[in-house]
């Protein structure tokens, strides 16, 4: 158990991280990570742009009720 008071820093050397296995996704699957963000961004355009639509058309038919 590390018991600290104060700053203390705990370092780990260079040797220790270029030794360090990490493990990354074959390049098929990079691929399909990279599709689905993509799209999830779209998916995610199109429901801010019938927002903004919605919220516009709220804004009309308020208007429309107190005039």
């Amino acid at each position: 158990m590390f018991l600290a008071q104060g700053i203390s820093r705990y370092n780990i050397s260079k040797t220790k991280v270029m030794n360090m296995e990490v493990p990354v996704p074959k390049l098929e699957e990079q691929n399909q990570i990279g599709t689905f963000f993509q799209h999830l961004d779209h998916l995610i355009t199109l429901h801010q742009r019938k927002l903004s639509v919605l919220k516009k058309l709220k804004r009309g038919y308020l208007q429309k009720i107190f005039c």
